[in-house]
């Protein structure tokens, strides 16, 4: 399945129907519901050793593919440690 492009736009105030990124940038999305994956790949991040969390909830790497965003959802992006 060939996912639908998604136009992203990096804007430095809130628009409708935008996610941001780590608090610095926010991203206006078209259309509103766009998956993670998307959103990350757009962003460069998604081949990256990264953790993401949505509006401070984990979202497992294998859920990306097809977890969902709204608009204003808080998305944090972070280099994955290994530890315990």
């Amino acid at each position: 399945m060939i996912a639908a492009f998604v136009e992203v736009n990096i804007v430095n105030n809130k628009p409708k129907n935008a996610v941001s990124i780590n608090q610095q940038q926010w991203l206006s999305i078209t259309p509103l519901k766009t998956t993670l994956n998307e959103i990350l790949a757009q962003a460069q991040t998604l081949d990256k050793n990264v953790a993401v969390a949505v509006n401070n909830e984990v979202i497992p790497k294998t859920d990306w593919p097809n977890f969902m965003l709204k608009d204003n959802d808080q998305i944090s992006v972070f280099g994955a440690i290994a530890g315990g």
